[in-house]
């Protein structure tokens, strides 16, 4: 009897020691002391744009995400700037970024969305979408409008710019002056631009273009990203290399935790 009892705690003992990653919100709060917008709990959908017409765990975490992220940005004039960047691939910024962008369109707010991690584009993928040309196209040809590039997504006023195609100079074609244009532009034209990032710990490309940013959306994947890499978004955040930083934890289990 003595055995049977101290072979599962041990085990479980055990596998706790060995568990490296990051499952609830409270592991990410004990390591950093950057602001918490919250958790995106896991889509059962397979499809990547959510339906915000279904009221579930989802949506409603990508309202108030939307709330929180009013709030932060609340004595911004004009347009707002919100980039979504990540430690590592993986991780989901990229579902944040799109469906963040459509939930500030649905408020009939015009929104602009970027994809800005021209090393693996994804938001063309997501929306079954083909852009002939877009970001890529534009940082390097100075002879094509901007506004001709952006596509509009049907039934909302949310607009698209893809990366269209993957440069083989990526860092040097967002530093050339072009990304620079097309924020000023977003913040001339739409209340919202939401652009997607390259993972900071994969490329420099999000620390170089990071200063044209309002406010930071550093994703964070439950169940996935190992606890030591917490030290990456931990120093951004003190050396104040990602502005007006802020947390979300994505991909997490309401199930377990309670919610349902």
């Amino acid at each position: 009897m003595l055995l049977g009892f101290l072979v599962p705690v041990s085990f479980i003992f055990i596998q706790s020691l060995l568990d490296n990653k990051i499952h609830i919100l409270e592991d990410v709060e004990e390591a950093i002391a950057a602001p918490i917008f919250g958790d995106i709990p896991t889509s059962k959908s397979k499809d990547k744009s959510i339906s915000f017409e279904q009221n579930n765990n989802v949506t409603e975490s990508f309202r108030l995400l939307r709330t929180n992220v009013d709030y932060m940005l609340r004595n911004h004039k004009g347009g707002k700037t919100v980039f979504i960047t990540s430690t590592i691939a993986g991780e989901g910024k990229t579902f944040v970024a799109l469906n963040l962008a459509v939930a500030f369109s649905l408020l009939n707010k015009k929104v602009l969305l970027i994809g800005a991690d021209i090393r693996k584009p994804k938001i063309e993928a997501y929306l079954n979408i083909k852009q002939e040309k877009g970001l890529t196209h534009f940082l390097i040809d100075r002879s094509l409008e901007f506004s001709n590039l952006i596509m509009p997504h049907e039934g909302t006023n949310l607009h698209i710019l893809g990366a269209s195609r993957i440069p083989i100079n990526p860092s040097e074609l967002l530093t050339n002056g072009r990304f620079d244009e097309v924020i000023a532009y977003g913040k001339a034209n739409y209340d919202y631009v939401i652009v997607d990032t390259a993972p900071v710990n994969l490329a420099t490309d999000t620390l170089l273009i990071g200063h044209l940013a309002d406010l930071f959306v550093y994703v964070v994947r439950a169940n996935f990203l190992n606890k030591r890499m917490l030290n990456i978004p931990r120093n951004l955040y003190e050396n104040k290399r990602l502005p007006n930083m802020a947390i979300l934890l994505n991909d997490t289990d309401y199930e377990k935790r309670g919610y349902d």
